[in-house]
């Protein structure tokens, strides 16, 4: 759900080592026509299996990882950078609904509009991301957090099981943020792109909705040429949403099955780990490896909000599980 992006600030181009991918890539798949594609995401998500407990047997785990030390953390649009293991947008601006500036700040100093604000921090539960008023630019600032980069450094699956574990602090008022956990198709990188997204779980106040809501949503974006086969000519998207959900300030655990035919998409908030709901993978998405992003903004109008309030999100733990028969 981008709403601007105002700058982007890219590295000289270096020999790129190759991202760690969890599970095998089979030869490309068919494509689908736009029609088809906009057909398929018209129907919806799947809710018939809502409810159902996740089950993991045929699973092992491949990358286990708890983001406990920030020198580890990368920039997303830098190439070679050895030792890194997750990466951090650098330099991109996002806007609430009314224009009001959330920079996305790089991992250290180097970035053109660098504020001396450094939004993450590491300890030994996690990477928390801090959201806060940044007076000398007149914009609030935060952080989005990948499991890869544009060069193609990272982890990535194709088929299989991502899940991430974060902590949202309870909200008060207007003052929840958009505390969210995506899983983004490769495809975003390759050119002519079309550009997949599927936001597990997003967490927001917009005028009049529920407060106790969380929602599920599949987006695709216009890819960079539009004859690409499945590509639109404008954004489009079909969420679900599930309400009476309660953010109690503890840990929870948001998964997404990958398999040839389902995204299914889980979620422990009811007490235990269960669906959902799933959506049909569509034929270009089929062996196109998906990655993690966890993010921390708000969308809506913050006018409302001190500029002396600040949220903090923390990124307690990413998972990714390989099939160990077929998925």
């Amino acid at each position: 759900m981008i709403k601007s992006i105002l700058a982007l600030f890219f590295a000289a181009f270096l020999t790129v080592p190759a991202v760690a991918q969890i599970g095998a890539v089979a030869s490309p798949p068919a494509v689908m026509s736009a029609n088809a594609m906009a057909a398929r995401v018209a129907a919806g998500f799947d809710l018939s299996h809502r409810g159902e407990a996740l089950d993991l047997s045929g699973y092992s785990a491949a990358w286990d990882y708890v983001p406990s030390d920030c020198s580890r953390i990368g920039w997303e649009t830098f190439a070679s950078q050895p030792g890194k293991d997750i990466f951090s947008y650098n330099g991109i601006t996002y806007t609430d609904e009314i224009g009001t500036p959330i920079y996305m700040a790089p991992p250290d100093a180097s970035a053109s509009g660098w504020s001396g604000i450094n939004p993450l921090s590491c300890s030994g539960s996690g990477l928390t991301v801090t959201m806060s008023w940044d007076a000398a630019h007149s914009r609030w600032q935060s952080a989005v957090i990948e499991t890869r980069n544009a060069y193609g450094q990272g982890y990535q699956l194709t088929y299989g099981y991502l899940e991430m574990t974060v902590t949202l602090p309870t909200p008060t008022g207007v003052w929840r943020p958009n505390g969210s956990v995506w899983a983004k198709l490769a495809t975003q990188f390759a050119t002519p792109s079309v550009w997949d997204e599927f936001d597990i779980f997003e967490s927001y106040i917009a005028s009049g909705s529920d407060p106790t809501a969380l929602q599920t949503t599949f987006h695709r974006w216009p890819g960079t040429t539009p004859a690409v086969a499945g590509n639109v000519s404008a954004h489009t998207a079909v969420s679900t949403v599930w309400s009476g959900v309660v953010l109690d300030g503890l840990p929870h655990r948001f998964g997404m099955k990958k398999t040839p035919t389902w995204f299914i998409f889980y979620s422990d908030l009811s007490g235990s780990m269960i669906e959902i709901g799933r959506f049909p993978v569509i034929s270009q998405q089929d062996q196109v490896p998906v990655y993690g992003q966890f993010s921390l903004f708000q969308y809506f109008d913050m006018t409302a909000v001190s500029h002396a309030s600040t949220y903090a999100a923390t990124l307690n733990r990413i998972l990714m599980k390989t099939c160990t028969t077929a998925c």
